[in-house]
């Protein structure tokens, strides 16, 4: 995830990334996805440490 503070330095960066894909978004979207991450992460941490298992 990339972090940009304006429209044109985004435009900017894609000009010069342009196999980058990806779409902009929110502050408040991208820390909804930052938590799905984590959540993701620490279940699949939690589900290796049970061996697989969940309780």
């Amino acid at each position: 995830m990339n972090f940009f503070c304006s429209v044109e330095h985004l435009e900017e960066w894609r000009s010069q990334n342009e196999k980058q894909a990806g779409q902009p978004v929110s502050v408040a979207e991208a820390a909804e996805l930052g938590r799905r991450w984590w959540r993701w992460a620490a279940r699949n941490r939690d589900e290796r440490e049970m061996g697989g298992q969940i309780a």
